[in-house]
């Protein structure tokens, strides 16, 4: 009797260990971009956990563009096993303090997709010689696309004939998103599951057109390259038809910079270091991209993008923060550059100190 009791405790004590439930935070709202992603990846995720006996539960934390919830992580479950969390907020690092010691380079990279980002704008206007109006909220790092949109519109000098008014006032993308239909706005931005959605009907109707895709980074040489899902009208191709130079300068490399940072770590998930479950979140993730079904699914939802898992993720996210995180890696001058040409927009931007240590 003894020795049965005995059993039944171990096997207690053995499932409590092995049947986890992870939590998964979103630095968002759950109708943002980052949360939708987060919703149909996990969705498929799930499935792989579940059939080993564990499950995953998303939380979402939004407020200060991403930055509430990775300092909630690091107050509250920085060592803990079971949470994880995805990028949102990262390129915030760049441009706030009050961090309160969190560092990207304290993280373990589990797995994440490359993003792309295409700029929409009514047909009717050609941004620099007409009334050009462009959100610059409404959205997560929208000020990246200013600048592409800004350099595109007004060339070299970035001096346009018609200044474009950058407005502000979305309370969400959502909101955004109907101004532009409506007319109030007629340049914006989304991602690939709204460029087949929410600006389809238009596009085919002719009102509006896909100005110029952002292209995304490649995780082998870090450039730039052109959207898998949209390789015609690329920033850089645009410009030069436009302009009949590549884009140069302090401008375009503070932007291709953090261009970068967006396309790499957009939809990235994180963990503590020395995870003990990092093994089988890596190995789950990896069953989600084996499958083809589940493949087939997010493909549809979330773009042809390219996907990166354990060490490959690790190597990607190391080689983008060196850009900012280590002072051997950083053009200070360049990153000084940056904060100003962000504070031209209205953002209340400043140098991480912590960068600058």
């Amino acid at each position: 009797m003894k020795k049965l009791l005995l059993m039944v405790v171990l096997l207690i004590g053995s499932t409590s260990i092995w049947a986890e439930t992870f939590v998964y935070i979103v630095p968002s709202g759950v109708d943002g971009g980052n949360a939708k992603w987060a919703q149909q990846f996990v969705a498929q995720w799930n499935k792989k956990l579940q059939s080993q006996g564990h499950d995953m539960v998303l939380r979402y934390i939004p407020g200060k563009k991403g930055k509430k919830g990775f300092l909630e992580w690091h107050k509250k479950y920085k060592d803990k096993d079971t949470v994880v969390v995805q990028s949102n907020g990262f390129i915030n690092y760049l441009t706030t303090n009050g961090w309160n010691d969190f560092s990207p380079l304290d993280i373990a990279t589990i797995g994440g997709q490359i993003q792309g980002t295409f700029v929409f704008k009514k047909t009717d206007i050609t941004p620099g010689t007409d009334d050009a109006i462009m959100h610059i909220d409404g959205g997560a790092e929208v000020i990246l696309d200013a600048m592409a949109v800004k350099m595109l519109a007004c060339g070299p000098s970035l001096e346009c004939t018609v200044p474009i008014r950058f407005v502000k006032g979305f309370k969400d993308s959502g909101e955004r998103r109907k101004a532009f239909i409506d007319g109030m706005i007629n340049i914006s931005r989304d991602g690939f599951s709204h460029k087949n959605k929410t600006y389809k009907q238009e596009i085919k109707d002719g009102i509006t057109e896909i100005w110029f895709s952002q292209g995304i980074v490649d995780t082998e040489t870090n450039k730039i390259i052109p959207d898998p899902n949209h390789t015609e009208s690329w920033f850089i191709d645009a410009y030069v038809a436009k302009w009949g130079e590549k884009p140069k300068g302090l401008y375009f490399e503070g932007y291709k910079q953090v261009l970068k940072m967006r396309s790499a770590l957009g939809k990235t998930v994180f963990t503590k270091k020395d995870n003990i479950h990092y093994d089988l979140l890596v190995s789950t993730f990896n069953e989600v991209l084996a499958d083809e079904d589940a493949m087939k699914k997010l493909t549809k939802k979330l773009g042809n993008y390219p996907w990166h898992t354990g060490e490959t993720s690790q190597k990607l996210v190391d080689k983008i923060w060196k850009f900012c995180c280590t002072i051997d890696g950083y053009d200070e001058h360049l990153y000084q550059k940056l904060v100003n040409f962000r504070r031209e927009f209205g953002e209340n931007t400043e140098m991480n100190e912590a960068i600058l240590r």
